[in-house]
């Protein structure tokens, strides 16, 4: 890991992260996510496919299922990246709620 981006993981254990994987495969994804593990972050997973290395780190995950992208060659990300938005939106308008009550 460089420095600047080991300066920048310097986070509290109350920071909530989410990490989006379409595979759960991608070595960038499982190093960040076992870096902040180190440092008691709050990680959460959300990916396409349920038996990856990402989902069999962390019982605490959620797993959109996905049969297409939607274009002819099923390459480009555009009903995955959907999906993340649409939960993130939903999550996102929870914590606003949530905060507002306190």
């Amino acid at each position: 890991m460089n420095g600047r981006l080991e300066k920048e993981l310097t986070i509290y254990s109350f920071i909530l992260v989410i990490i989006l994987s379409k595979s759960g495969e991608m070595s960038k994804s499982i190093y960040l996510y076992k870096q902040l593990k180190i440092r008691n972050v709050i990680v959460r997973i959300m990916c396409y496919n349920n038996n990856n290395t990402l989902c069999r780190e962390d019982s605490k995950k959620l797993v959109l299922y996905l049969e297409h992208e939607g274009d002819k060659w099923n390459l480009v990300p555009n009903n995955s990246s959907i999906g993340f938005l649409l939960v993130l939106q939903s999550v996102a308008m929870k914590l606003v709620d949530r905060a507002q009550d306190l």
